[in-house]
């Protein structure tokens, strides 16, 4: 039986704005806790496994890009409107964050990298060229192995055969890199095993759209439990595991977890349980890009106003958290919705909208 190609996708709504809070607590937890408040002590060593929400997005992404353009391989007209609708949904709210923090680490260099204060290196940033080391704006390292992936998917769709091809070498690339591990940080980069994630979620697509899984909840329950299963074992160190197989784990059980787009269906994802996450990730991107940013300056305000010694440790942790969520809200309101808006209707002037591409949907 033949699943139909129009799927819901809640899930990945869901998955993603799970991703999104693992990475907020993981950054609270081994960044703000012990920078800010200047807390050796953990508050909770499993947030710790928060940073694997890298390799969730990263594995959605690949899922999102062939579930919207599977068909579009091969055809050379489709080129500049993907490029298009990638650029506009990155660069539009990424520069604007990183205006912001830019301008936060010129008045405050102490809590900022050095490269704040060279505009070589900002605009450098800026453009999400590949840096060695963090970027001013630290999460975006993520975003630069995004805009390497949708390169390389732009290219396939100039030619068929050349994306076949193309897609093949950089694999086999990332598989001998798996186990030689370049110190070249140009190989290491275009050959990360991290690139492994975006193929895994091209190819969970594929199966998803045209099998019919058998028991896909329990493929799903599996997945979950698997995931976490990897995360204690990072985070308590039981056994030694490299870090591109341990990220590729990862991809692989996130896949699994896809399962459960087959029982949407059966799943009420309006109720007061599965909505924050959905509400989450809708905003996840919003989230992602302002939650550390979000939560140095509430700390810094806690910390200004002595306000941190009258606060329980227990709560001191996600009032943070907290802040991220509600500015991550803001931002996606205010800034990014109105943005993917204006830049949806500008690319309706400008290239052909056929079924819905140009959705404003944050997919």
């Amino acid at each position: 039986m033949i699943v139909p190609v129009v799927l819901k996708l809640e899930t990945l709504q869901v998955m993603r704005g799970l991703a999104a809070l693992m990475v907020v607590l993981f950054h609270m937890e081994v960044s703000i806790w012990p920078g800010i408040f200047h807390i050796s002590q953990p508050f909770f060593s499993g947030f710790e496994m928060g940073s694997a929400g890298v390799e969730v997005f990263f594995v959605i992404s690949g899922f999102i890009m062939w579930h919207i353009h599977h068909d579009d391989w091969g055809l050379a007209q489709k080129f500049l409107p993907f490029l298009y609708k990638r650029a506009t949904r990155i660069y539009p709210l990424y520069l604007f964050v990183f205006g912001i923090t830019v301008f936060f680490y010129f008045l405050f260099p102490a809590f900022g990298s050095a490269r704040a204060q060279h505009w070589g290196s900002v605009l450098y940033d800026a453009a999400l060229l590949p840096t060695e080391g963090y970027p001013l704006l630290v999460v975006a390292w993520t975003l630069q192995y995004e805009m390497f992936f949708y390169m390389m998917f732009a290219i396939s769709l100039l030619n068929r055969y050349w994306g076949v091809m193309l897609a093949g070498m950089w694999m086999l690339g990332c598989t001998i890199n798996l186990f030689m591990h370049t110190q070249n940080f140009w190989l290491a980069f275009f050959f990360s095993p991290l690139n492994f994630l975006f193929v895994l979620g091209c190819l969970a697509a594929q199966i998803v759209q045209t099998r019919r899984l058998v028991f896909p909840h329990i493929i799903g329950i599996m997945g979950v439990i698997l995931f976490f299963v990897i995360g204690i074992n990072k985070t308590f160190h039981l056994l030694t595991i490299d870090d591109g197989l341990q990220s590729l784990l990862y991809g692989v059980v996130t896949c699994m977890i896809f399962g459960f787009i087959q029982v949407e269906e059966k799943i009420n994802f309006k109720n007061y349980f599965f909505r924050p996450f959905v509400l989450m990730g809708t905003i996840s991107y919003s989230l992602y890009l302002v939650h550390c940013l979000a939560m140095t300056v509430f700390g810094l305000i806690l910390i200004k106003f002595s306000l941190v010694q009258y606060v329980p440790l227990c709560v001191l942790f996600f009032l943070p958290p907290i802040a991220a969520l509600m500015s991550g809200l803001m931002c996606f309101w205010w800034v990014e919705h109105p943005l993917q808006r204006f830049f949806k209707g500008l690319g309706e002037k400008f290239f052909s909208c056929e079924g819905g591409r140009f959705s404003h949907r944050p997919l």
